[in-house]
């Protein structure tokens, strides 16, 4: 006797066959919207650096995803940090405080030196540590890599000019593969 012959003697289980393939896609599809509406619902922190009209430099620190970002933790090297920047930003306490919450879409400015001031540095990289956390106390941890230097050659304009953080290929890497999970 072959199986679909089977199926029309005993209508109870292909109704319980099908009752069991539904279910089981019902779950892989739940959850796959699950993980990708995490993934669209989970913050990223970045920091750029700003010149604004009157040629000061500001360091902003900006929660580019959907949720907020809390328990924020900024670490860097302190001897890779120019002089004057690094005084200006301990200034900030925001290395050792870190911030409590960035709602999303939001950002926070700190002057930390001018234009003039960035023609006598001779390192102006900084590369930041940052660790938060989401709304399910998952921790995030990136690496941000900031060079001042590129914003010296930039034409004196009255407009804003914003440049984003570079970030390396391995971050780039892992950042699709959190996106994906």
């Amino acid at each position: 006797m072959d199986f679909l012959a089977f199926l029309k003697d005993y209508p109870a289980v292909a109704t319980l066959i099908s009752s069991i393939i539904y279910a089981l896609f019902t779950i892989i599809i739940i959850g796959q919207n699950y993980t990708s509406e995490y993934a669209r619902n989970k913050p990223k922190i970045t920091i750029y650096s700003e010149i604004d009209e009157y040629n000061a430099i500001y360091l902003v620190i900006k929660n580019l995803g959907m949720t907020p970002a809390y328990f924020i933790t900024f670490n860097t090297l302190k001897n890779n940090i120019p002089g004057t920047i690094m005084s200006n930003l301990l200034n900030l306490n925001i290395f050792r405080t870190g911030i409590d919450i960035l709602p999303p879409y939001e950002s926070i400015k700190f002057k930390i030196s001018t234009k003039n001031e960035l023609k006598n540095l001779k390192s102006s990289e900084i590369d930041f540590d940052i660790s938060y956390k989401n709304f399910k106390n998952k921790i995030t941890n990136d690496s941000i890599h900031l060079n001042l230097k590129k914003l010296e050659d930039l034409p004196k304009t009255p407009e804003r000019i914003k440049l984003e953080a570079e970030f390396d290929l391995k971050n780039q890497e892992q950042m699709i593969k959190l996106m994906r999970k």
